[in-house]
Parts: structure tokens; sequence; C-alpha cells
């Protein structure tokens, strides 16, 4: 679980590296297969606050967390 404020410039750049290699499964959730048998889910919501957007995000895919934190999202 993660829940992160970033500044509103930066939401379309963070929800491509949620999407990159994932299939769509519903609004805001998103899988990818690995190794034929893992399912890797990410089900992400967003909402304007603090003047700028509130993420919040549920995943078992610890490599996509990993590549959030490096990417180094700011908070307005």
């Amino acid at each position: 679980v993660q829940t992160q404020a970033i500044e509103p410039h930066q939401l379309r750049a963070y929800m491509e590296l949620i999407q990159a290699g994932r299939q769509s499964a519903g609004p805001g959730h998103f899988i990818s297969k690995l190794h034929d048998t893992y399912l890797r889910h990410v089900l992400v919501s967003t909402k304007p606050e603090f003047s700028g957007d509130m993420v919040r995000l549920l995943t078992n895919d610890v490599e996509l967390l990993n590549t959030l934190a490096a990417a180094r999202f700011n908070p307005p």
C-alpha cells in the first residue's frame, strides 16, 4: 500500500509507469502476468488534494513500488 501526494503535472508520468506492461482490468485496476502463474495487480485511485494530487496505490508488485520510488515524484 502506498499513499503519495504529487504535483499535478507529474500525474501523467506516474500513471504511465503504472500502466507500462500491464493490461487494464477495469477502472483503476491493472494486471500483468509473470511466469504464467503469478498475476501482479495494481489498484490506483487519485483525487485532487492539498494543491496537488493524492495517489493511493494497492499492489503486490514490489518492482513497481521500487520504480515509483526511484522516479522521485514530489509533493506540491
